[in-house]
């Protein structure tokens, strides 16, 4: 806002009305209407020039080996006003001056706007500043147990466009997600950024989970195990439970005494519920592995038992898990001021998991959220994203 080139006549300049902005892909365009001033370079103060000037100024972004790049260009400009110098009563034309300073000096104010983007934008400290805010768990458990890590690999802008009085980015980051309880070596990525010709107007996230087998033992045995059922004849003690996994099937091994003197092996499949997102344990299977055959008495306790009691706990635990994930993850699309004068505001869509395994001692599965997240910036502090 303002500037002032010193030859035989001094030129200064100011906004003197609304900017308009328009977007297409990589590219912002500006028509920007200035006040001009001519002022010989003379003890003759008093005498100047007034005119208006309209200036088109391009700016097209870019990223190059990781390296933000801006290229400006001063496309068009035409007079508003054409400027008059008054001397003695006359109004001397001083168009063609004007001119003159325009078009020698719009190649240093298009490098001087280049060097400006360039010297604020370090994509190097924003990458270690986001490699920084991710180096802790997005989310833990209760208990302190489970946690969500992610991993950055990439940064995209999409095509620009202008809405109303904002100008608008689409963004993509890439993340790489895991629920686990400790972060895996392999969750490391280098960080890219790039431009994409393409962006889709919500957001994708893949979580994969890695549950290990001993948690999920372990809220069955604080309600299970060293506990009696039944009564007389079928009366039973549980007073073992272990957990393991086989293919897509989680197996639960029962040790009992008192009716039932030995071990009985219960087999789940757990499933997502979509209707009603939430993962369940299907296509139930119990048999004995170590001791005597059932009457049809105690295998009806039995069954009722792992069918309803222990299936239950098991379900409660993983649900609680996504519960307290996508509870966690809701207050962020909330209207949330992430950094001062950044407010993020959205909505979870959808999600649903898939892929169960286990493999290791670990059930893996993995969990897809599709949002849509708006990131508003009133102000931004250069100490934060910048490197300042």
């Amino acid at each position: 806002d303002g500037f002032s080139i010193e030859e035989s006549y001094k030129l200064n300049a100011h906004i003197d009305a609304q900017i308009l902005t328009k977007a297409n892909e990589q590219t912002l365009n500006f028509l920007i209407p200035l006040a001009i001033e001519i002022y010989p370079k003379s003890n003759w103060n008093q005498v100047k020039a007034n005119g208006r000037i309209e200036i088109e100024l391009e700016l097209t972004f870019d990223i190059f080996q990781n390296q933000f790049l801006t290229k400006s260009n001063v496309k068009s400009y035409h007079w508003l006003e054409n400027p008059k110098l008054s001397v003695l009563g006359i109004r001397l034309p001083v168009e063609g001056i004007a001119n003159k300073f325009l078009d020698k000096y719009k190649s240093e104010l298009c490098m001087s706007i280049d060097q400006y983007f360039t010297s604020i934008i370090d994509l190097n400290k924003v990458k270690i500043a986001l490699r920084k805010s991710f180096d802790s768990p997005f989310y833990t458990t209760e208990d302190g147990i489970i946690k969500v890590y992610s991993s950055p690999s990439e940064v995209a802008l999409g095509p620009m466009t202008v809405e109303q009085d904002k100008i608008v980015f689409p963004a993509i980051i890439f993340l790489e997600n895991v629920i686990a309880n400790e972060k895996p070596t392999e969750l490391y990525n280098d960080l890219s950024f790039s431009f994409r010709p393409r962006v889709e107007d919500f957001t994708k996230f893949a979580i994969q989970a890695r549950i290990p087998m001993n948690y999920l033992e372990l809220i069955v045995k604080e309600n299970f195990e060293n506990q009696s059922f039944g009564n007389g004849l079928t009366k039973l003690k549980i007073t073992k439970i272990s957990l393991s996994g086989e293919d897509h099937s989680v197996l639960v091994n029962l040790h009992s005494t008192g009716a039932y003197n030995g071990v009985i092996q219960v087999k789940f499949e757990p499933i997502f519920n979509q209707s009603k997102s939430e993962i369940q344990l299907e296509k139930f299977q119990m048999k004995a592995i170590e001791g005597k055959s059932m009457d049809k008495a105690l295998f009806s306790l039995v069954k009722g038992i792992a069918e309803n009691k222990v299936k239950k706990e098991l379900e409660n635990g993983l649900n609680n898990i996504l519960k307290e994930y996508r509870l966690t993850l809701l207050p962020y699309l909330e209207n949330k001021e992430i950094y001062p004068g950044v407010i993020l505001s959205g909505g979870l869509q959808e999600w649903e998991i898939r892929d169960f395994n286990f493999v290791n001692q670990l059930m893996t599965f993995n969990v897809n959220t599709k949002l849509k997240a708006k990131l508003d910036i009133y102000k931004l502090d250069s100490k934060l994203l910048l490197g300042y």
